[in-house]
């Protein structure tokens, strides 16, 4: 179904306008294919007008910024039109029937939405492979220097192990692994932590409580330090919105947490909120440069990354 257009003497740009109007209104509310096929309809209508309004040498320069910001909408909202349609198949399907010209890069939206989760997850896995590279090797210094307990080096090799099989999706393994650790060492409430998520990721909310609840009891009632390695973890497991949750709940409780900070600004990455995330890392620098210059530099690596990364390119030719 198209989006209505009122008959009678309108103009391009009247038309334009109201289209415009629709299609704003549309992509807000959006609730069926019906409804995903009239905010198509009216994006096939809008990019057809603009070269014939370029003609009449109208002044709609207004509209054009809340035609790119419509567009900006789009590759926001990218999951929730797709959902929409109904999947990728279906938009694939609709595409096949309507066959747009390829500068209509929104009938390519699937493409883009699966190119923006394929970087997510190689950023994380990028971040995961760093961390457990960084711990293999601390790990192997650390023996060298001082020679750790069995037990110590039996649970964080599984620890390991447990960190590589998330990298790689196998959760199962991942699990498995933590629980082996946990049985080792269960004196460490960051094992216990650990577990916790990856059981509540599974679906096991009272194997996840009763880590948790062990952890706080180690950790002597620190519930900040307690949040900060929940949210750390929940990270790890692409967790992102629960490690914002936790990083926050524990600044409410301790402001001056220069790790809920960097941990903070990680999960606000992998969210992809590249502005939060260069805030909280410029705090997490800010906080420990007097007592941490460790964090301090992975805080400061971090938002070099993030400036040097450059935006996301649409899979298709440009707008009109």
């Amino acid at each position: 179904m198209a989006i209505a257009v009122k008959s009678g003497t309108q103009t391009a740009a009247d038309e334009l306008r109201t289209v415009l109007a629709q299609s704003e209104d549309r992509i807000v509310k959006l609730s069926g294919r019906e409804a995903a096929a009239e905010l198509y309809s009216g994006m096939d209508r809008l990019a057809e007008l603009w070269p014939v309004i370029r003609e009449t040498g109208v002044d709609v320069r207004g509209e054009w910024t809340r035609w790119e910001s419509l567009q900006a909408q789009f590759k926001t909202r990218g999951a929730k039109v797709l959902a929409a349609w109904g999947g990728s198949q279906a938009l694939e399907k609709a595409r096949a029937a309507a066959t747009p010209d390829k500068s209509h890069w929104w009938w390519w939206l699937d493409e883009l939405v699966a190119q923006k989760r394929r970087s997510r997850l190689l950023k994380t896995a990028g971040m995961l492979v760093a961390v457990v590279a960084v711990a293999a090797i601390g790990l192997l210094l650390f023996n060298r220097l001082f020679p750790v307990d069995q037990r110590v080096r039996e649970a964080y090799t599984l620890r390991t192990n447990s960190e590589a099989a998330i990298i790689t999706g196998d959760y199962a393994q991942a699990i498995d692994s933590m629980k082996q650790a946990v049985a080792i060492l269960p004196e460490d409430p960051s094992l216990h932590i650990m577990y916790g998520v990856l059981a509540d990721l599974k679906g096991d909310s009272i194997a996840a409580a009763k880590a948790w609840d062990t952890a706080r009891a180690l950790l002597q009632g620190n519930d900040s330090e307690f949040l900060v390695q929940r949210g750390m973890a929940y990270g790890q497991t692409n967790q992102f919105e629960k490690s914002v949750q936790d990083e926050l709940a524990a600044i409410a409780l301790d402001p001056n947490s220069a790790r809920a900070y960097l941990y903070l600004g990680a999960a606000y990455e992998g969210q992809n909120k590249i502005t939060e995330a260069l805030d909280a890392f410029t705090k997490a620098s800010d906080l420990s440069s007097a007592t941490d210059p460790e964090l301090t530099v992975m805080a400061r690596t971090r938002m070099a990354s993030l400036l040097q990364k450059a935006p996301l390119v649409m899979p298709t030719g440009a707008s009109p």
